[in-house]
């Protein structure tokens, strides 16, 4: 009933719910109920479920002009997608990530999690949440030129480790860019 009543609000209220394009530095994803099958959740389902573990979730934040509140859960199975650069200059390249983040309580710590990312197949980053340790956002991806075939990369995300049922991980945003944020 819930998840009807979100899906009515968006539509009433016109919130663009996925887009994958290009943005001034470059192609992006934006994950939402239109990008395929999946398992997605809006911001206010997110809220309520984090609420229920005694935790906080961020809100989808305004990174590179992309928003929406709609991320895509990512199961133990992992997900893949592509991105594609608009150019084909020879000058490294920045993979963001933005992923869903809690933020824990005294009461209820966040257990430990563990995302790796590849690129193409290989192993590129390892996300890890632990006891008093947790990500920033965006997560920040250094490619090379070499790394993309015909201006593509394919993207995974896999859970690692002791997996419980169910989803902890989700992203709410990919996109590439040819400069590199501050942090």
């Amino acid at each position: 009933m819930f998840r009807m009543i979100s899906m009515l609000t968006i539509l009433l209220f016109g919130i663009q719910i996925f887009a994958e394009g290009n943005t001034q530095s470059g192609h992006f994803k934006d994950f939402g109920l239109g990008s395929g099958t999946g398992n997605f959740m809006t911001y206010p389902e997110l809220e309520i479920w984090a609420t229920y573990q005694g935790w906080k979730v961020e809100p989808d934040q305004n990174f590179a002009g992309i928003r929406n509140q709609v991320c895509q859960m990512i199961g133990e199975d992992g997900i893949e997608f592509d991105l594609q650069k608009e150019n084909l200059e020879k000058r490294a390249v920045y993979l963001y990530l933005e992923l869903v983040r809690y933020r824990d309580s005294k009461y209820s710590p966040l257990p430990s999690r563990i995302l790796k990312v590849y690129v193409n197949g290989n192993w590129k980053e390892t996300v890890e949440i632990a006891k008093g340790k947790n990500f920033r956002n965006p997560i920040m991806i250094r490619l090379d030129p070499s790394e993309f075939t015909d201006t593509k990369i394919k993207v995974r995300l896999e859970p690692f480790g002791p997996i419980q049922k169910g989803n902890f991980w989700g992203i709410w945003d990919a996109f590439l860019s040819n400069t590199k944020m501050d942090s």
